[in-house]
């Protein structure tokens, strides 16, 4: 019976891990419309200031709904860690009261293992989309002070290079 309870609660260790892994592509399609937002936001500032403000507005919000999905998603990768190291600790106190074939015991344990390999590899891929969220968001203040110079001559002051640089500036931003 505890092997059976065990392997039920392996079971939803693995539904979890499953949720991790579509969480984890949920975090790849919002980096496909943050960076899709962001190519916008870069044609929006060549035409108006209005369409930079409203560009600007979308793209925080955008930041601030996937910053906070990453963060679920890293809460859940957690409790996964957590409920991964409760099971390790009831498997090895079931191996010692029960008289399971070292055949079952080894292939629980690589079990549990593989599991626990599963969450890290998920939490490394949550890590790596937080950071090209953090990445994105930086990209933002760049445009946003770029939006914000007086013809373009803050940015050019700062020694900046590229598409932004001259947005609005003609000959102040060469200066």
């Amino acid at each position: 019976q505890e092997l059976d309870t065990l392997r039920g609660r392996l079971r939803v260790l693995e539904g979890r891990n499953r949720s991790l892994a579509e969480a984890n592509g949920e975090l790849e399609r919002a980096k496909g419309e943050l960076e899709k937002a962001n190519g916008e936001l870069g044609h929006k500032l060549a035409r108006s200031e209005e369409a930079v403000m409203a560009a600007k507005k979308d793209m925080l919000f955008l930041i601030e709904e996937k910053t906070s999905s990453i963060q679920r998603s890293q809460s859940m990768a957690d409790e996964a860690t957590s409920e991964a190291e409760m099971l390790r600790t009831e498997l090895a106190e079931a191996l010692r009261a029960s008289e399971l074939s070292n055949l079952e015991l080894e292939s629980l344990k690589q079990w549990v293992e593989f599991s626990n390999l599963e969450v890290e590899s998920l939490k490394q891929g949550l890590q790596v989309s937080i950071r090209e969220g953090e990445s994105l968001k930086q990209e933002l203040e760049v445009a946003r002070k770029a939006s914000g110079a007086s013809g373009g001559g803050e940015v050019a002051a700062e020694g900046e290079k590229g598409p932004d640089a001259s947005v609005g500036g003609g000959a102040e931003a060469e200066e």
